[in-house]
């Protein structure tokens, strides 16, 4: 694996993951981290592409914002606040006997 490949194929996992959360109902891809395979002899990162990496990082941290943000906002609707303003999941159980 060259340094240009593990971009990407770093860049391919970014837009994998961007769409899994605009679909929102699909499962986010694997993730892609020092794993990947032929990582380990890449060697220093080629000053030529230090702009594109950046840009990708730059990419990565803002996707990490957002799932952050929906992931808050998702449990903000899933609590439930209770007569004395605290705040509860939701029961996860349904009584079929009444």
């Amino acid at each position: 694996m060259t340094w240009p490949e593990a971009l990407d194929a770093f860049e391919a996992s970014l837009d994998e993951h961007r769409r899994a959360l605009e679909d929102g109902g699909a499962p986010p891809p694997p993730a892609l981290g020092p794993d990947l395979p032929g990582a380990e002899h890449l060697g220093p990162l080629p000053p030529e592409l230090a702009e594109r990496a950046r840009e990708l990082l730059r990419r990565c941290r803002r996707l990490e914002a957002e799932v952050e943000v929906r992931r808050s906002l998702l449990a903000r609707r899933m609590a439930v606040a209770t007569p004395d303003g605290s705040v509860r999941p939701p029961a996860c159980y349904v009584d079929t006997t009444a």
